[in-house]
């Protein structure tokens, strides 16, 4: 997955370009903040962020809109559009994967639960992915492992109210 991340374009993101890092101005147009992770990396790296956030539920329909919102903006063609879904799929499972990790290290290491919640759901996006990626090798090992810590979150009860 690595060797694959490290073959797509890269270029400026925020890293952390999420619904709590966004906020709605005065004028109506948006700012961000939060820059300290910022530096080059995959260019698919900050639509995961946005549209895979953990804190926000968005149903694969309205990703996939947004997705091609974004290819029509660019001016993708449809064999780039394509391949932007593989990127945003396969960083996906690498970025969701971090989190859903980092949520249970900040309980375990600091007593912190407060993002348990949002492990089952976060896990339930490495799923979606893993299944659109059902055709690489390389990742197929991965699915029932995702599978069975999201049966082991939902017994804890690690779901988002």
């Amino acid at each position: 997955m690595v060797e694959t991340i490290l073959d797509f374009p890269r270029g400026f993101v925020h890293r952390d370009y999420q619904s709590r890092n966004l906020l709605a101005l005065g004028d109506g147009s948006i700012g961000w903040i939060d820059f300290q992770d910022a530096l080059l990396g995959p260019r698919a790296y900050d639509l995961v962020a946005l549209l895979c956030d953990s804190y926000q539920s968005f149903d694969e329909p309205f990703v996939a809109a947004r997705l091609g919102d974004y290819a029509a903006a660019a001016g993708l063609s449809s064999a780039q559009a394509l391949e932007l879904r593989f990127q945003f799929d396969v960083i996906t499972v690498q970025r969701k994967l971090k989190d859903a990790g980092r949520f249970v290290f900040f309980e375990r290491t600091r007593g912190d639960a407060g993002y348990l919640p949002y492990f089952v759901p976060t896990l339930e996006l490495v799923q979606g992915a893993l299944s659109r990626l059902a055709d690489r090798p390389e990742l197929r090992a991965l699915s029932p492992i995702v599978t069975r810590q999201i049966e082991i979150g939902r017994s804890r009860g690690m779901l988002r109210a």
